[in-house]
């Protein structure tokens, strides 16, 4: 029996709440270990980095006592939106 390679193609991940991300990356090495303080799966902490995902207002608060900024800085909506939108040019 011939064994097989299985590739994988991995999508390119862009970042659209780039605040959120740089305040995770000053705090935390992982993605998982702000996901385990915040409470919530490492998925959804992905959707509101890459996908431009906004959280309720409690999770978002917590977020910002979290990561010592307001939250108007981290989930500002219109830049957030802008951001979706050149990416999508592309």
């Amino acid at each position: 029996m011939e064994s097989r390679k299985i590739t994988r193609k991995l999508k390119t991940w862009k970042i659209i709440n780039e605040p959120l991300y740089d305040a995770i990356a000053v705090k935390y090495r992982k993605l998982m270990e702000f996901s385990r303080d915040v409470g919530k799966s490492h998925r959804q902490v992905q959707r509101w980095i890459f996908e431009g995902a906004i959280p309720r207002e409690e999770v978002k608060m917590n977020i910002s006592k979290i990561l010592d900024k307001p939250t108007y800085i981290l989930f500002d909506k219109e830049k957030i939106d802008e951001r979706k939108r050149q990416l999508n040019r592309y």
